[in-house]
């Protein structure tokens, strides 16, 4: 199965739909692009990969923390100059520091996905492909660019789903409460 089409809330709506009617060892992904950015992701059973190409247009892991003050910015700033240093992930500094839990982490970087995922819905312009893959016949995307940053996050994806259908009809009432141009 494979749809395509121009991107919103509808769109995300019906292919959170399909993520969450999924019990199979099948993997879906999709793909959005608005001609300056592209968005991957790879949606399993269990866990989620996120591939981005092009401005970022949500907070960086880093950011995510200090703004909920769950590290200090002087902890940031040590972790990213180690981080220049050794080209490890960032994450897995903050742990190895006794700066942040592996749930502190996890959780981080599962609310990164919940905001890439619903940032989608305000792109101008943005097309979408989804598709249905078999891991016996095609590859899970592996992407090897250095331009495209990578953030995988293991979580419930009916779960995922489910939040994103409440953050969905959220955005709706709001659309619908704003002035029309």
């Amino acid at each position: 199965m494979i749809s395509e089409g121009f991107f919103d809330s509808i769109a995300l709506s019906a292919i959170m739909g399909e993520v969450f009617s999924r019990s199979d060892e099948n993997f879906l992904l999709l793909s959005v692009t608005d001609g300056t950015s592209e968005k991957y992701f790879v949606f399993k059973s269990d866990s989620v990969t996120l591939l981005s190409l092009g401005p970022r247009k949500q907070a960086l892991l880093g950011d995510v923390l200090v703004k909920t003050r769950r590290i200090s910015e002087q902890q940031l700033k040590e972790a990213l100059e180690e981080q220049h240093r050794t080209k490890d992930y960032l994450g897995n500094i903050l742990i190895n520091k006794g700066y942040a839990s592996k749930d502190t982490i996890r959780n981080a970087v599962r609310e990164q996905i919940y905001e890439e995922l619903f940032d989608l819905i305000t792109w101008e312009e943005a097309k979408y492909r989804f598709e249905v893959k078999d891991p016996s016949k095609d590859k899970i995307p592996t992407f090897d660019d250095p331009a495209l940053r990578a953030t995988n996050c293991e979580m419930n994806t009916h779960l995922l789903a489910v939040e994103v259908g409440k953050h969905i009809e959220h955005w709706e009432m709001i659309k619908d409460e704003l002035p029309s141009e």
